[in-house]
């Protein structure tokens, strides 16, 4: 039902279709690989694991996966699709 009710153009969808929130959905796996490592890497170097330390964290993880996206996933996505678009 939610997605059918995303099919038509409502207040919902709307804010759904917002670029950032679109930008940030296409990153998300680049943001879930990144926040493993550096969570560990926080932990190593005393990063207390509290709400200000987690929020610290999601200041850095969050635009490091986007970059991540932007350098890394999306031109490989792209190299690996003419790839395989030139073997037809």
């Amino acid at each position: 039902m939610v997605i059918l009710g995303l099919c038509y153009p409502n207040k919902l969808a709307t804010m759904l279709s917002w670029k950032p929130l679109m930008f940030l959905g296409e990153s998300s796996y680049a943001l879930y690989l990144f926040h493993f490592a550096y969570n560990d890497l926080a932990r190593s170097h005393g990063v207390p694991e509290t709400i200000p330390g987690l929020a610290w964290r999601m200041l850095i993880v969050v635009p490091v996966s986007g970059l991540l996206y932007v350098l890394i996933e999306r031109p490989g996505r792209r190299w690996i699709l003419q790839r395989f678009a030139m073997r037809k």
